[in-house]
């Protein structure tokens, strides 16, 4: 199986929320910069709604049926035996439909996440999604959402044999996947619909991701109250919001990830280290809660526990975790110490090089320095290994992409931040500096 990753996506908006127009690309690690309420976790919210979608089914369905869809499977054998002529034209019908399904998916997704979507005062806002293989844009008004797009085709399906029915999926006449011995219609329904959802979450990569696309919320710490007592969140979770509902579910299934051993724990296992803690999962009354036991060997709830480990443990799981494949991360340097920070950002960069997405908000420019020195030290590796950095610890600039966020009348403007090889410029550190401090740069010196 061959994944494409790295696929340049940019996200442009007109008319949306707080922004006028708005453009950027979305690289493995993605920064949004500024001060509060100007619109930085808003932008980060709407990416994960994109990110984090599934294929409509009712639209699949409906496609399906218009294109002859059922008529066309009635035909598919004979006697038995695949008719190869039919299954071609079937595959290819079933491929048209599902991409209706993906780029329906998308638009209901930002549709449940953000009814209110459209500028105030404005009638009609659009997103525009691009890459070099499909355009997408998503016109709203009234609160309806409608969508067009184009796209390359560069996914062929092949048959390779008739009996037993044989597969062979194609990406850009790559081979990457086949599969053999399919009996039946039902058989074949069921090879489609998962190879296709496997290759769409690949090319279309960091968006269409499903489940594998994590929000970390801000006010994480408070959150974890939740977890202590799960019938306590079955009764208050219909008082939340849909994004903390799917916050305290990530969170349960990386607890259950952590106590099967499935995290890749030499990620997190020095950022553990300095805040002085190790979890544990503790079965009472047929239920494991989450604790933590402390450097001086007291064991504490996970609700009980200091702000800086409630609010950074989810971020840690999520990072390690090798069924996330995109991370959205509201504010990861909140509690946490200097030192701390810097392996927050160590911890960020090995999960840029195991090929995560990682989108956060920040107002830290300790964060961003230790950022930025990890993309310095790519241009210095033998410095890199005088300092004691893992090849997976640095970052390469065309990785990285940051934003300036700040409010310019009645609307917020999107600033991109320079990078080079030697990390983010220092005019550019002192541009965020009077941005967030609203102080002349000149004080820093």
């Amino acid at each position: 199986m061959t994944i494409i990753f790295n696929m340049l996506w940019k996200v442009k908006l007109s008319n949306i929320g707080p922004f006028k127009e708005a453009e950027i690309e979305l690289k493995p690690l993605t920064i949004f910069i500024g001060k509060n309420s100007v619109g930085k976790s808003y932008f980060l919210r709407l990416l994960w709604a994109i990110s984090s979608s599934s294929p409509d089914y009712i639209e699949f369905e409906k496609r399906f049926k218009e294109q002859g869809g059922e008529e066309l499977r009635k035909r598919l054998r004979s006697e038995g035996r695949w008719n190869k002529d039919e299954v071609i034209k079937y595959v290819k019908l079933y491929l048209n439909s599902f991409t209706y399904s993906v780029i329906s998916g998308i638009g209901k997704r930002i549709g449940i996440i953000d009814h209110n979507i459209v500028s105030h005062g404005k009638e009609i806002g659009n997103i525009s999604i691009t890459s070099d293989i499909m355009n997408i844009s998503f016109s709203i008004t009234k609160g309806r959402i409608s969508y067009s797009f184009s796209y390359k085709n560069i996914i062929n399906i092949e048959v390779t044999k008739t009996s037993p029915l044989g597969l062979v999926f194609k990406v850009e006449s790559e081979e990457y996947d086949r599969k053999d011995g399919i009996k039946d219609e039902n058989d074949l329904d069921d090879v489609l619909g998962l190879e296709l959802l496997y290759i769409f979450s690949s090319i279309l990569s960091p968006i269409f991701q499903g489940d594998s696309a994590i929000l970390l919320v801000d006010g994480r710490a408070g959150l974890t109250d939740f977890l202590s007592s799960p019938l306590r969140s079955m009764k208050i979770s219909d008082y939340l919001s849909i994004v903390d509902k799917e916050y305290l579910t990530t969170f349960y299934l990386l607890l259950e990830q952590f106590d099967k051993g499935t995290l890749e724990q030499e990620i997190f296992s020095d950022f553990f280290e300095e805040l002085g803690f190790a979890l544990k999962l503790i079965e009472k009354s047929g239920v494991k809660s989450p604790y933590v036991k402390m450097w001086n060997n007291v064991l504490l709830p996970l609700s009980q526990a200091p702000s800086g480990i409630r609010e950074s443990l989810p971020i840690a799981l999520s990072l390690s975790s090798p069924d996330s494949s995109t991370v959205f991360i509201e504010e990861p340097e909140v509690h946490l110490h200097p030192k701390a920070q810097k392996l927050m950002a160590k911890m960020i960069a090995r999960a840029v090089n195991s090929k995560k997405y990682i989108f956060i908000t920040t107002h830290s420019d300790y964060l961003l320095s230790s950022i930025s020195n990890l993309i310095s030290l790519s241009s210095h590796p033998d410095k890199a290994k005088e300092l004691g950095f893992k090849d997976n610890e640095i970052l390469g600039k065309d990785k990285v992409v940051a934003y300036l966020i700040k409010s310019e009348g009645d609307h917020s403007k999107v600033d991109q931040i320079e990078i080079t090889d030697e990390g983010i410029m220092e005019s550019e550190f002192t541009k965020v500096a009077e941005e967030l401090l609203d102080e002349r740069g000149n004080i820093l010196g």
